[in-house]
């Protein structure tokens, strides 16, 4: 985890605004305060932003289907425009996904 916080301090640096929009549930904040993390999480109780931005379908996790929040990254810029969609997030890699 000390890689990914290295990271997502990278990332700070290099956007205005770092946030994470999900259902309500306390895994996130959780996650967030074990490490340190600064970035804004929302929940999205009715759904209605994450069905909005097209993320809410079918998943499949150990062979069972399921629906869910399809995990993606918007790169929004300073005019609320979105410049890039990441729809094949790499756990992983994902920061260096975002900084390419």
């Amino acid at each position: 985890m000390i890689i990914y916080s290295y990271l997502l301090n990278k990332l700070c640096n290099f956007t205005k605004k770092l946030m994470n929009i999900s259902l309500p549930g306390d895994k996130q904040n959780k996650f967030a305060e074990k490490f340190g993390f600064k970035y804004n999480l929302l929940a999205d109780d009715s759904k209605e932003i994450i069905k909005a931005f097209g993320v809410w379908g079918m998943k499949k996790f150990r062979g069972k289907e399921y629906e869910g929040v399809l995990r993606t990254t918007f790169l929004i810029n300073e005019q609320g425009v979105i410049d890039r969609v990441i729809d094949k997030v790499k756990t992983k890699e994902h920061s260096d996904q975002i900084l390419e």
